[in-house]
């Protein structure tokens, strides 16, 4: 089985690539409107409600805060809208979207085919669910834009980024390493380590017209602009 740091690799390289590829430069942004511009339709559990009791769902809909459905190509995702929380329903969609980006396999249930799960479990160890949930929090909360932002606590990542408290403390984590990593190299290489990636400098560099506009909104001078090493 592949190794959990190669798969947490891979979904953060998948959620820079999504965010390159469709032009994302501000936070938070609409990850509804996002999928549809992936041709993926989003509906609630309530709206969907006679097609998910149609297909025999309704009970992996009730074990599960959302899940796609694939018929003939086309993929919809459904959510349980009954939480009122639009940044839990935000990282649920975005979880979603990771599994598609990624690749998983769809399960065959009743009549359909569906993603797995996605019971909002951050703390999964299953490969599937923790790559769509690393996807999820690295797309919507991109570390090198919370590092330009001098963003540290969980607070600051949810009030920035529209996480819902378990999202930002589970983003907050590593965030945590990704500071004391920078700190070792600075004082070891005399450099950073945010910025290394070519892809991640495309992505600081998308976003710095909105970093420089949120640091003028604070006071603090503009960011510099990434460069190759």
């Amino acid at each position: 089985m592949e190794n959990f740091y190669n798969l947490y690799k891979r979904a953060r390289n998948a959620s820079w690539e999504i965010l390159l590829r469709y032009g994302i430069d501000e936070l938070p942004f609409s990850v509804s409107k996002l999928a549809a511009t992936m041709g993926i339709e989003v509906f609630t559990y309530r709206d969907a409600q006679g097609l998910i009791d149609s297909l025999g769902l309704h009970e992996h809909a009730l074990r599960n805060e959302g899940f796609t459905l694939s018929i003939d190509d086309q993929c919809y995702i459904f959510f349980n809208d009954l939480h009122k929380d639009n940044n839990r329903i935000r990282f649920t969609l975005a979880h979603e979207v990771g599994h598609l980006v990624c690749g998983h396999q769809f399960i065959s249930l009743g009549k359909a085919r569906v993603t797995r799960q996605n019971d909002g479990d951050l703390d999964t160890r299953h490969p599937e669910e923790y790559k769509a949930n690393i996807f999820a929090a690295r797309l919507l909360a991109p570390a090198c834009v919370l590092w330009a932002l001098g963003i540290r606590t969980a607070g600051d990542i949810e009030s920035l980024c529209h996480l819902h408290p378990p999202a930002a403390k589970f983003r907050c984590k590593r965030m945590d390493v990704l500071y004391k990593r920078e700190k070792e190299w600075i004082e070891g290489y005399g450099f950073s380590p945010f910025l290394r990636s070519a892809r991640e400098r495309a992505l600081y560099n998308q976003f710095k017209p909105w970093i420089d506009r949120v640091r003028a909104a604070r006071g603090l001078p503009n960011a510099g602009r990434a460069q190759i090493p």
